[in-house]
């Protein structure tokens, strides 16, 4: 993958330094260089934009953790969440606690959620609930994509039609 550029537009504080980089369960975090930047934080990376309380990014491993109100712009899409990571050569977000996307035509809700943006597919997992003008889809994990308008709910599905109050309920 090519190496994006991050710019940083904004912050009340930036600092440097070395921290041990986060890696998913059961993998070694090594020491690797990182900046950090607090308060109304917001940068971007092409056609992306992030805001967010605290960003800090890791320069070896390429990503960059948001915490605090976090909120992720790209063309008509956005997603939020409480606290996650932005991976710029991926242009991948994985957000955690009250994850939400947004765009023109659904209002996707979940405790996690993953977008990735340049093939505009949503993994969203734990209380998901999908809104779009005719229907609600409740379910504990969902595929969405966006070019097909196409959704994938998976465990305890719940369909209400908002035209007729009809309920259908189903495991996939």
């Amino acid at each position: 993958t090519t190496q994006k550029k991050v710019y940083l537009k904004h912050a009340d504080e930036v600092a440097g330094g070395e921290m041990i980089a986060p890696v998913s369960p059961g993998g070694k975090g090594f020491l690797e260089p990182v900046r950090s930047a607090f308060g109304h934080v917001k940068f971007v990376e092409a056609t992306t934009t992030v805001e967010c309380d605290t960003a800090t990014e890791y320069l070896t491993s390429r990503k960059i953790r948001l915490a605090g109100h976090v909120v992720i712009v790209r063309d008509t899409v956005t997603v939020k969440g409480d606290e996650g990571y932005y991976y710029p050569d991926e242009r991948r977000s994985e957000l955690h606690r009250h994850a939400s996307l947004s765009d023109q035509k659904v209002l996707l809700k979940s405790w996690h959620g993953e977008y990735f943006s340049d093939e505009q597919r949503g993994v969203f997992t734990q209380n998901v609930s999908l809104k779009d003008k005719k229907s609600t889809v409740f379910c504990d994990s969902l595929v969405y994509l966006r070019r097909r308008a196409h959704s994938t709910a998976v465990g305890n599905v719940r369909l209400l039609s908002h035209d007729d109050n009809t309920v259908i309920t189903g495991g996939y």
